[in-house]
């Protein structure tokens, strides 16, 4: 499956193909929020007094639509309507965001990459957006800081970081959240890979999009439930770090290596 829970340890392998920062060892920097799709990750994400803002939000349209029920006419009708309207569309917008990971993949063809393995220990940074895990819980990240890997046994894995955020002063991160992140897949889970670009706000960042398969957590009664295809996203700083990563993925699943994703 997909997603595993713990930490693998650490190996060794031989050198890769490609002049990137793989070589960096801190986590890269939170990316800002400056985009709509980001606010919306916040506004999911962030809490005030314990409180989502999302459920915050919902509330007060909901207030909204009490209170105008007291107002004269057309009010009376019009108030709730309109709040009812908002709050149909913010769930349905929310609901939207969270299915795309809460970011804007675009596909770009591109040639295929030779079969490099990646140098051991290197690690790649990336920005990964889909699905995490740790001590059997699943969250959805999006632009969450880390690292790309590949251990002997070639599973890979994508470690990242997420750490205490503050956003419009009084909301902040869940503290339960904070730490450390992973996924881990081995080449046969992938159906595909394909190649583009991200963007945040402004910002267009070369990345992969990986399709694959991941094995839910049991449910209520500890049943095994069935696998589940997923996504998971990953925005490179540099042309030459997504290089790197093909390279390292078309040694295990060449057949999966030409990209010829259309624009």
């Amino acid at each position: 499956m997909m997603q595993r829970d713990g930490v693998p340890p650490a190996p060794s392998q031989p050198s890769g193909a490609f002049r990137s920062s793989a070589s960096q060892t801190t986590f890269p920097d939170d990316l800002p929020i400056a985009s709509v799709r980001m606010v919306a990750y916040q506004v999911s994400r962030q809490r005030i007094a314990g409180i989502p803002l999302a459920r915050l939000i919902l509330f007060l349209l909901g207030a909204f639509a009490m209170l105008g029920l007291m107002a004269p006419p057309p009010g009376r009708w019009m108030i709730p309507l309109v709040s009812l309207l908002l709050i149909v569309a913010f769930l349905s917008a929310m609901g939207a965001l969270r299915r795309q990971s809460y970011v804007r993949f675009v596909e770009r063809s591109l040639s295929p990459y030779p079969p490099q393995a990646l140098a051991q220990p290197a690690k790649v940074p990336i920005y990964a957006s889909g699905l995490l895990g740790v001590q059997g819980r699943q969250r959805h990240f999006a632009g969450a800081p880390g690292f790309y890997r590949t251990f002997p046994t070639r599973e890979h894995a994508v470690m990242c970081q997420v750490r205490p955020r503050r956003w419009l002063t009084i909301a902040g991160w869940p503290e339960d959240e904070v730490g450390l992140w992973y996924t881990f897949f081995r080449p046969e889970e992938c159906n595909a890979i394909r190649a583009g670009v991200i963007h945040f706000d402004r910002l267009e960042r070369p990345a992969l999009a990986i399709d694959y398969r991941t094995q839910p957590l049991p449910d209520a009664r500890g049943r095994q439930r069935k696998a589940e295809p997923r996504v998971l996203y990953l925005a490179f700083l540099t042309e030459a770090d997504r290089a790197t990563v093909l390279s390292d993925l078309a040694v295990d699943s060449p057949a999966l290596a030409p990209i010829t994703a259309s624009h």
